[in-house]
C-alpha cells in the first residue's frame, strides 16, 4: 500500500525535546516491525565538528497542519575521516524514495565537513545491509558484536593490581596524550576526542593506574537498558600483561557495586583476543552491527 505525502527534509545540529520525542516514536515503530534495532543513538555530541547538522528528519505535513516525522538519519563522525550513518523509516511509507532523500542530505552534509568515508549502519540479523549496500554501493567493512553480562558475582582476580581514577578536564593533556598512544590517534583528533568526552555529562571517563604508571583508558556511560563500556584500551607496551582483564574486572566490580543490572560492551568481530577476554568474563553475544564503507570523493547522491 503507497500513502503518498509531500515530504521534506529538515537538518539539525540537535534535536530538540519535541524533535526526539518524535525521533523515540519512529524508532520504536521500526524497531517492533523490523524485530531490528535502526541503531540511532542520541550521542552525537561527540561529534568532532560540533556545528555540522548531525540529523535529519523527512516531515509530512498532515491535512490537520500536524507535523508527522516519516523518518530520521543521523551521522556520528567522532573521528576526521569517517561518519556512521544510521536511518530508519517508518513502514507505512517505505519505498516512496524517503531513505533516498534523507541519505543524500546526510552525504552531502558529510562531504562538506570533509569527512572522505560513510560508514552506513545495519542490524545484522535483519538482512537490510546487503540491501542498502547494493543500492548505494557500499562494501561490507566490518561487524561488531554487542556483548552483554550481568555484573552481579564477579570474580577479579586482578582488581587488586590497577585503580581507576576518574578523568577531568584538568587531566585533558595527560588523557589526550594517552589517547593518542594507545588507539593510534593524530594528536589534534585525540585531544578533541577525549574534550567531547571529557564535556560530556553522561559519560564518565576513566585512567587506569598499576604500579608501572598509566596503563589504560576506559569509559562508561549509562543508557536506557544498561551500562555501556567504552575505549577500552591498554597503552601498547604494557598489552598481553594481564591489564586489560584487570581494568574489565574493575569495571564491573565498580558498576556491580552501583547495583547495574546490565554491563555491555562492543568488540570487532575479528579481533579473537578482545573476545576470548570478554567471554572468559561472562559477556555472551546480544547483537550484531554491520559497518558498510562508502568513499564519499566523487560518489553521486544515492
Amino acid at each position: 500500500m503507497i500513502l503518498a505525502l509531500d515530504v521534506a527534509v529538515r537538518a539539525l545540529v540537535a534535536p530538540g525535546d519535541g524533535e526526539r520525542r518524535d525521533v523515540e516514536r519512529l524508532v520504536a515503530v521500526c524497531a517492533e516491525h523490523d524485530r531490528a534495532d535502526p541503531g540511532i543513538r542520541f550521542d552525537t555530541a561527540l561529534n568532532l565538528k560540533g556545528d555540522m547538522p548531525a540529523w535529519f528528519l523527512a516531515e509530512a505535513r498532515e491535512p490537520s497542519g500536524h507535523r508527522r516525522v516519516l523518518g530520521v538519519a543521523r551521522i556520528f563522525a567522532p573521528g576526521g575521516d569517517e561518519g556512521e550513518l544510521s536511518a530508519c523509516v517508518d513502514p507505512l511509507f517505505r519505498r516512496q524514495g524517503i531513505f533516498r532523500a534523507l541519505s543524500s542530505e546526510a552525504l552531502a552534509v558529510m562531504r562538506s565537513a570533509g569527512l572522505k568515508e560513510a560508514l552506513y549502519v545495519a542490524d545484522g540479523k535483519a538482512g537490510f545491509g546487503p540491501l542498502v549496500a547494493g543500492h548505494v554501493g557500499a562494501t561490507l567493512s566490518h561487524v561488531e558484536l554487542l556483548m552483554e553480562r550481568k555484573p552481579e558475582k564477579i570474580l577479579c582476580p586482578y582488581c587488586g593490581t590497577i585503580r581507576l581514577a576518574p578523568l577531568g578536564m584538568r587531566d585533558i593533556e595527560q588523557a589526550s596524550e594517552a589517547s593518542a598512544d594507545i588507539f593510534d590517534e593524530a594528536p589534534d583528533e585525540a585531544r578533541a576526542f577525549m574534550e567531547s568526552c571529557l564535556a560530556d555529562p553522561d559519560r564518565e571517563q576513566y585512567a587506569a593506574w598499576s604500579d608501572r604508571g598509566l596503563v589504560g583508558l576506559v569509559s562508561l556511560a549509562e543508557e536506557t537498558d544498561g551500562w555501556m563500556v567504552f575505549g577500552l584500551g591498554i597503552v601498547p607496551e604494557l598489552r598481553r600483561a594481564g591489564y586489560g582483564g584487570a581494568v574489565l574486572d574493575a569495571v564491573i566490580t565498580v558498576l556491580a557495586n552501583r547495583g547495574v543490572q546490565t554491563v555491555r560492551i562492543e568488540v570487532d568481530s575479528s579481533n579473537e583476543g578482545a573476545l576470548a577476554l570478554y567471554r572468559s568474563r561472562g559477556f555472551a553475544e546480544k547483537a550484531r552491527t554491520e559497518y558498510w564503507r562508502l568513499t564519499l570523493d566523487g560518489t553521486t547522491a544515492c
